[in-house]
């Protein structure tokens, strides 16, 4: 009987009057369509409160409501009858009824159509968060205001008033609750919809008229909260009653009046909301003055600011954008932004957030890197875009806040360091000064505690997050040549007191450690004209960081893994290690404390133990052995240590004597040892390798030079050759084969059958073309035509013009391109250690 109710009268009402309404005929006095329209619309009321009267009973809610002839799996249930309620009101109703007011507002009509309005809101309850979103997006808080003040000013119509009141009741509440979630645990639920409840019958006004009544001080203080709500509830979703300029200004004179009445009383719930008007009509709107600012900055004291907290990248920019109110809400916003964002479980699964089972660190770190950036992040990088200073903030939240917001903090600004490309230098001159000030409070504080007291639990939370930044700083914007050299400035003594940090930590504290080493290495490595005798002296006279280097390196493989230091520590320190023989034989520098290595021990891992350790520890030790090599393995920083499987038995030969203390025998194993990485093709293994060689090779020749000799023409030396020049042109024509072959063609005798080989790589060259060639590569295939010239090949004449035209066209196209380009010097993290690639560099000694 229901349906039947609801489908003949109105129904055919409607099919009437959408059929007559766009008539230019059409007069509203005479026209019988609009009082078919109001009986329709009776009619579909009645129908809304019967669904209503049916909804609260339980019993009826599972009653069917079948005909005998529909099938059982057709049943129409009181719920199916309030969805199709919900979906004619929807898609026919409010067309309708808008679409004859735009000609004449009918009181009659828009009563009912209000109240029809507020029972959808109970008839289907799951889906009254999308029907309240969908009205107020679409304009119907403005329309029932508009309504109110056209037909209900001077307490006319008063059962449309109610009407409209009662809908714009049950609307605004449920976008209370839908807009924070939080207004349930603040009690203020409540109190909002008593204001609502007390002053939406009295608000019969044009919004156009509403900022005169926000100026008038004699006007109700309740009745300006309600516009406030109002226009709050209208703007979050988009509906912008008054123009922003308009809403800014009397938001203004609001807080203003209650500061000259000296009360800062103002309803949580009411301040937030005139806080979020704000905040979003700030931009078109004039800069705040002192006075302005004074009166804001008191009234949002007046209350817990988590409390007025919203999660809107415009609160951002209001509140950073005044430095009087950064100063004080500043780094509590920032806080909050960072951790009461939500949650985005479409965006990111816990599939892809979460670490799998079994993926190891590099992997891990290496998807971190690819993956996208959150909202919140990506709000921050535009925030710092037009206030800088907001690095300043977070870098302070990095220093004193605990983790997991301290790591946040560190992840945002490296971010921002990232991708900030065209202010990258300022960002990183401000926040010299301010980390350079964070790590003299924890060198104070570690001086005064001690070392074995209270530092050590502080610096796990704040000194690993401020090294991390610091390492972030150095490789965004890498400092200057002279910057180094001057005692007073800020990167010398950045440099000075992550060194004296170091000395004072416990041993292989891993989460100060590592970061620290990371960026004493950095320091170092990213070019070693940064550093003068002066940073290098200050560094080898830290008797502290010279005894973690020792703790960490002189660790016996023979000992489980629970007691030694971590895989990335000992690279780290490998690393630094390295840097610091290469620098003090640059500089003379003196050394306070030499550190003791065994040299045996790291020859036989590199031979033996390869299978069993991570490729970038061996690339450490690489690293570690070519700096010794260039020193001629007699470096100050460094006492060596050897044994007989080395050198051999006593009294040593004349080769072994020579070669001490890594002897001919060692020097073989040596060789065999990076013939055999270098056949593995890892890309930073293969480049540590092949430089070690040199180096080795280099060594060989200037302590006995028929031993280097035969390490070149060595069979398993030409072994290695023959595999690359057999792998195809990827391989032999990479950057490190090429400076390869350049090496083994310098240090070899006329007794070796090279010309073969060189044609073969000759060959492929011209095949391939010399554009296709990176600059490395066609650096070191410069190199490789140079000492083609110099070594006295037997040739024809014919193979000579080709190699003099391939260098030829080397040079045109190294000016064409770049002629003034100099290779960059990057560092990338690998799993958690900082690798600075220019010490992996293939073009960096020329001489070979």
């Amino acid at each position: 009987m229901c349906f039947s109710l609801l489908f003949s009268v109105p129904h055919s009402a409607l099919i009437y009057f959408q059929g007559n309404l766009g008539k230019s005929d059409f007069s509203i006095k005479t026209s019988k369509s609009t009082e078919f329209l109001l009986q329709a619309v009776i009619c579909f009321q009645a129908a809304c409160r019967l669904a209503e009267e049916c909804a609260s009973h339980p019993a009826l809610m599972e009653n069917p409501f079948t005909a005998p002839h529909k099938q059982s799996d057709t049943q129409d249930s009181v719920q199916s009858l309030c969805q199709c309620l919900l979906h004619l009101c929807d898609s026919v109703w409010i067309p309708t009824i808008l679409r004859m007011c735009e000609f004449s507002p009918s009181a009659e009509i828009l009563q009912n159509l209000y109240s029809i309005l507020s029972s959808q809101f109970t008839l289907f309850p799951s889906l009254k968060a999308v029907f309240a979103k969908k009205l107020a997006s679409s304009g119907f808080i403005r329309l029932c205001v508009e309504h109110k003040s056209l037909l209900c000013a001077g307490n006319r119509n008063p059962d449309l008033n109610a009407s409209c009141c009662g809908f714009l009741q049950t609307l605004s509440m449920t976008l209370v609750s839908l807009s924070d979630p939080r207004f349930d645990s603040y009690h203020d639920f409540e109190e909002v919809e008593n204001l609502l409840a007390h002053n939406l019958p009295s608000l019969c006004y044009h919004p156009s008229d509403w900022p005169s009544l926000f100026c008038e001080y004699q006007e109700s203080r309740s009745s300006q909260y309600c516009l406030v709500m109002v226009l709050y509830l209208a703007l979050q979703e988009g509906d912008r009653l008054l123009p922003d300029q308009t809403v800014f200004s009397s938001m203004l004179w609001l807080l203003q009046s209650v500061q000259e009445q000296g009360s800062c009383a103002v309803p949580r719930f009411v301040l937030r909301s005139a806080l979020y008007l704000l905040a979003v009509t700030q931009d078109k709107s004039p800069t705040l003055d002192r006075v302005a600012l004074n009166n804001i900055s008191k009234v949002l004291s007046s209350q817990s600011f988590r409390s007025l907290y919203f999660h809107h990248p415009a609160l951002l920019r209001f509140i950073c954008g005044y430095n009087q109110l950064a100063e004080k809400f500043g780094s509590l916003v920032l806080e909050l932004w960072l951790t009461e964002q939500p949650r985005h479980t479409e965006e990111e699964p816990a599939s892809v957030v979460m670490q799998k089972k079994g993926e190891d660190q590099e992997h891990l770190e290496e998807r971190r890197q690819y993956q996208q950036p959150d909202t919140e992040t990506m709000e921050l990088l535009a925030l710092v875009q037009k206030i800088p200073d907001v690095t300043l903030i977070l870098l302070d939240m990095v220093s004193t806040k605990e983790a997991p917001l301290s790591e946040r903090a560190l992840d945002v600004l490296q971010f921002i360091l990232q991708h900030q490309k065209e202010n990258t230098a300022d960002l990183c001159l401000k926040l010299g000064p301010a980390l350079l000030q964070a790590l003299q409070r924890i060198s104070v504080e570690s001086m005064e505690q001690g070392r074995d007291q209270g530092y050590n639990a502080r610096a796990v939370s704040s000194l690993p997050v401020l090294l991390k930044l610091l390492c972030a700083t150095l490789t965004t914007d890498p400092p200057s040549p002279s910057l180094y050299s001057n005692m007073e400035g800020i990167h010398f003594k950045l440099l000075y007191h992550v060194s004296s940090i170091v000395g004072i930590l416990k041993p292989w504290n891993t989460e100060s450690l590592l970061p620290a080493f990371n960026y004493l290495h950095c320091c170092l490595s990213l070019s070693p004209a940064h550093c003068t005798d002066r940073a290098v002296s200050m560094l080898l006279s830290n008797g502290g960081l010279m005894d973690q280097l020792q703790a960490v390196i002189s660790s016996a493989p023979s000992l489980p893994p629970s007691a030694r230091p971590p895989p990335a520590l000992r690279c780290s320190g490998h690393l630094l290690l390295s840097s610091l023989i290469t620098l003090q034989r640059v500089h003379s520098a003196q050394v306070c404390k030499s550190i003791s290595l065994s040299l045996d021990t790291a020859v036989h891992r590199l031979l033996l133990q390869k299978r069993n350790t991570e490729n970038l520890l061996l690339v450490s030790y690489l690293r570690l052995l070519q700096a010794l090599l260039d020193a001629d393995l007699t470096s100050a920083v460094v006492l060596l240590d050897s044994g007989p499987g080395l050198v051999g038995s006593q009294p040593l030969g004349i080769e072994d004597g020579a070669l001490y203390p890594l002897g001919f025998k060692g020097a073989m194993c040596l060789l065999n040892a990076l013939s055999g990485l270098i056949l593995q093709k890892h890309e930073v293994l293969l480049r540590a390798s092949v430089s070690c060689l040199r180096s080795l090779l280099g060594f060989l020749k200037r302590k006995n030079l028929p031993t280097a000799m035969y390490a070149v023409c060595h069979p398993w030396t030409r072994f290695l050759l023959h595999c690359l020049l057999s792998s195809g042109e990827s391989c032999f024509l990479h950057p490190a084969i090429l400076l390869l072959i350049t090496v083994l063609l310098k240090h070899s005798s006329s007794a070796v059958p090279w010309e073969p080989d060189l044609r073969h790589v000759i060959e492929s060259l011209e095949k391939r073309g010399l554009k296709e060639l990176s600059w490395e590569a066609a650096h070191t295939l410069t190199l490789l035509l140079k000492q083609i010239q110099m070594t006295a090949l037997p040739t024809t004449e014919e193979y000579k013009l080709r190699v003099m035209r391939m260098m030829e066209a080397l040079e045109r196209q190294t000016t064409e391109e770049s002629p003034d380009f100099t290779p960059p010097s990057s560092t990338v993290y690998v799993g958690d250690v900082l690798v600075c690639m220019a010490d992996f560099s293939l073009t960096a000694d020329s001489s070979l």
